[in-house]
């Protein structure tokens, strides 16, 4: 029984360790041991990191593909499109290509040059009518209108030897001989084109048969008046002027001359000191001197006589050039009465007469103004067989002048500056005797005279004219035609730059010479032009792309603003006139 029961037993450990062993087999079958495992890692790793490179590679395949894609869109789409660049060019092209296409059928025209202008070619030119025949030039020139207010009488009794001066924008002073033959200065106050006028004053009151009289501004409302009368010798004082009321100053009448003296013109070169040229009785020289003014109530400061002309000396008109020297315009009786001038240099009270140059050598000379526009540069104007007026250029004491323009007659002529490059005429027309008013515009060495307008219907005689500033001038004179009365009268004006804008000058061409001109068609000769672009006219008559509008820089308060579109650019050198005025 008890080795049964141990074979029992046996058997079944037996069994059980059969059991053990499968069991054992199935559980190492279905695990690693820590270094099959590591080796199982390590092939699992080398696995993954394969299969992910492939499918990088795959990725970047289709990348690849994709980015070739949108590239061949693009391609596509360029092949329908334009870009920007290509836009603007194939509009430049096509321009240039009409531009082309238009026939250049020029039209010419031949003008003379103006005095004093020189074109070159392919400049502006502008045309202008001068004394009947059209003339060419290059720069805006004025072109002016003259309108003139209602006369005003200031003595209602005989006058002559009128003498005006501006005292600021609105007012002016006339000193004049009156009809018992003194001397009297009175205030005309501007408003709008009419002047109304305070009280006189009489200079010198026992001074009679007053024979000349030259009136300047020596300092703020102070006036200088000098004075020849047939009971004394050449005399000058001092009349102050507060609003309207002038007050002559007895303290500071002082002699200026040496003797009596006629066609006295004073001229102020500097404040309170005053450029004195006359004719003296005696010896019928032409004699100059100069003269300080008091500042108070004390006499004025007399220097040294000079002779400038030891012949006899008539219509004699000075103007200040600088505060050192001045022009002296006059007839020369020693040189068949011609039209003469001279600069006349100043060192402290010193004057020191210079060469005579003959402005006017074919006739005799008359009603000689002088107007200083500059430190070199004078306008005369003066009859001579009619009313003429020549730019006179100083270089250092030489006188060199340009061409005269004419206009009517022109006795009693006044001349005064309104800038560096215009003047106001003021004359009487000997033919009809009325009075005239002409603007006349400096260019280079030459002028070119406005339209006349008449001032009064009669005859005007002592004719003396004043710049007032902002286009507005006063004219004093003797109305013949109404019993011989003191009457004024103001002178206003509108001016525009362009004038007519003619073309472009085909060459080079002088003063005095035939240009040809072309008005239309093409000019090839310019450079830097942009094709296809519109070009202007600009305030200094050159060419540019952008609009300017021109009105005149010293008139603008009058004149009216225009756009001058000159033509199109061809090529960078051609262009296609089509002037218009906008």
């Amino acid at each position: 029984m008890k080795k049964l029961l141990y074979g029992f037993i046996f058997s079944l450990m037996l069994f059980s360790y059969a059991d053990a062993q499968i069991a054992t087999d199935q559980v190492y079958g279905g695990v690693y041991t820590k270094a099959e495992t590591e080796n199982k890692i390590a092939d699992g790793v080398d696995e993954a990191t394969a299969l992910i490179v492939t499918s990088f590679d795959g990725f970047l395949t289709a990348a690849d593909d994709t980015v070739q894609k949108a590239l061949d869109t693009i391609d596509n789409l360029k092949s329908i499109i334009y870009t920007k660049t290509e836009v603007d060019s194939t509009i430049e092209t096509a321009i240039e290509a009409a531009l082309a296409a238009i026939p250049a059928a020029n039209v010419n025209q031949t003008v003379t040059v103006m005095a004093g202008e020189a074109l070159t070619a392919g400049k502006v030119v502008s045309l202008i009518n001068e004394s009947g025949t059209m003339k060419a030039y290059n720069q805006a020139l004025a072109v002016s209108t003259s309108p003139n207010g209602a006369e005003s009488v200031f003595n209602a009794a005989a006058t002559t030897y009128c003498s005006a001066v501006a005292l600021d924008s609105t007012r002016f002073a006339t000193a004049y001989a009156h009809s018992d033959g003194t001397c009297i200065v009175k205030i005309g106050t501007v408003s709008g084109t009419s002047i109304s006028y305070g009280s006189g004053t009489v200079v010198r009151g026992g001074a009679t048969s007053v024979s000349s009289i030259s009136i300047v501004l020596a300092d703020a409302d102070r006036l200088a008046v000098f004075v020849n009368s047939g009971t004394s010798i050449g005399f000058c004082a001092i009349v102050t002027v507060s609003g309207t009321t002038p007050t002559y100053v007895e303290s500071t009448l002082t002699n200026f001359a040496s003797a009596t003296c006629s066609s006295i013109s004073a001229v102020k070169v500097d404040t309170n000191k005053i450029l004195v040229c006359y004719r003296l009785t005696g010896s019928t020289f032409g004699t100059c001197v100069y003269v300080t003014a008091p500042t108070g109530t004390g006499s004025f400061a007399i220097g040294s006589e000079a002779t400038f002309n030891a012949a006899t000396t008539s219509y004699i008109s000075v103007s200040a050039l600088s505060t050192t020297s001045a022009i002296v315009a006059y007839q020369d009786g020693g040189n068949s009465n011609y039209g003469t001038a001279q600069i006349l240099s100043i060192s402290g009270t010193t004057i020191t007469p210079g060469t005579e140059y003959v402005f006017s050598g074919t006739t005799a000379t008359t009603y000689t103004s002088v107007a200083a526009i500059s430190a070199t540069q004078a306008v005369i104007t003066y009859e001579a067989g009619g009313g003429n007026t020549v730019v006179a250029t100083n270089s250092s004491g030489t006188l060199s002048y340009g061409t005269p323009a004419t206009f009517t007659d022109g006795q009693y002529n006044s001349t005064a500056k309104i800038d560096s490059t215009h003047v106001i005429i003021a004359s009487q027309v000997a033919a009809t005797n009325l009075g005239q008013s002409i603007i006349g515009t400096v260019s280079g060495t030459g002028i070119t005279l406005g339209t006349a307008y008449s001032y009064n219907a009669a005859e005007s005689t002592y004719n003396s004219v004043c710049y007032l500033g902002s286009n507005k001038s006063a004219i004093a004179y003797t109305d013949v035609g109404s019993s011989s009365y003191g009457t004024a009268v103001v002178n206003t004006w509108a001016t525009t730059s362009y004038a007519s804008v003619a073309g472009l000058s085909s060459g080079a061409y002088s003063a005095g010479s035939d240009a040809v001109v072309l008005i239309g068609g093409s000019y090839d000769g310019l450079s830097s032009l942009i094709p296809g672009s519109p070009y202007f006219v600009n305030s200094s008559f050159e060419l540019q792309t952008t609009p300017v509008s021109l009105t005149s820089t010293i008139y603008s308060n009058a004149a009216t603003a225009r756009e001058i579109h000159f033509g199109t650019a061809k090529s960078s050198t051609e262009i296609i006139l089509g002037i218009d005025y906008k």
